[in-house]
């Protein structure tokens, strides 16, 4: 199957959609605690040099993920900030992939019949297409890498999007205290001229 439509939200509605996906869905993963708004969002995702994508079906967003530019402290930089820095020193510029959340399109919605439901396309289906999306943008933007924190248990997912791990797993307070962990990928060749190749403190290779 195909979804109407995958990239960059149109419309104030989609934008406002995508937030409380995100947020039902880290609510119901136990990373997020409830809030008033019922949405999740930070004020750079809704700057102009980053992005929110949206997978979007019969007119719902089943899926979204944003990717937010080095102009601004990243996410991971409240737990990973020792290896974003070294990564600095060592000629990358670094963009975040970040609130990444797939509800996927159902064929039947889980009930009394039918506990587990069927899926038309599963969430890890719709987060296969949003991701390229996210990388294709930060390349765009000039970046030379693009990181992103994820569960441990997601690690192999990340893999086959072309990343590698640059941290072991740490608690991160953004997702109620939860495991993560520091990946990257590079998307072209970073500056030259102040540190010729540099590594992690014991975290993982900086390429």
């Amino acid at each position: 199957m195909k979804l109407d439509y995958i990239g960059p939200a149109r419309t104030s509605s989609e934008l406002r959609a995508a937030f409380v996906l995100c947020q039902r869905l880290y609510e119901r993963d136990g990373l997020a605690q409830p809030n008033a708004l019922g949405m999740r969002w930070t004020v750079a995702e809704l700057e102009r040099s980053s992005l929110v994508a949206v997978a979007v079906y019969r007119g719902e967003v089943v899926g979204t993920g944003a990717v937010v530019t080095s102009r601004f402290e990243l996410p991971s930089a409240e737990v990973c900030r020792d290896i974003l820095e070294v990564m600095d020193r060592a000629g990358h510029i670094t963009a975040e992939a970040t609130s990444l959340a797939c509800e996927g399109v159902w064929w039947i919605r889980p009930n009394v019949l039918t506990p587990p439901g069927k899926y038309r396309m599963r969430p890890i289906e719709v987060a296969e297409l949003l991701v390229p999306l996210g990388v294709e943008f930060a390349r765009a933007q000039g970046c030379t890498t693009l990181v992103v924190t994820v569960h441990p248990r997601h690690e192999p997912f990340w893999w086959g999007q072309g990343f590698r791990s640059l941290s072991t797993a740490r608690a991160c307070p953004h997702v109620n205290g939860q495991q993560g962990m520091l990946m990257g990928r590079e998307l072209r060749k970073r500056r030259t001229g102040r540190v010729e190749q540099e590594r992690s403190t014991g975290d993982g290779e900086l390429w």
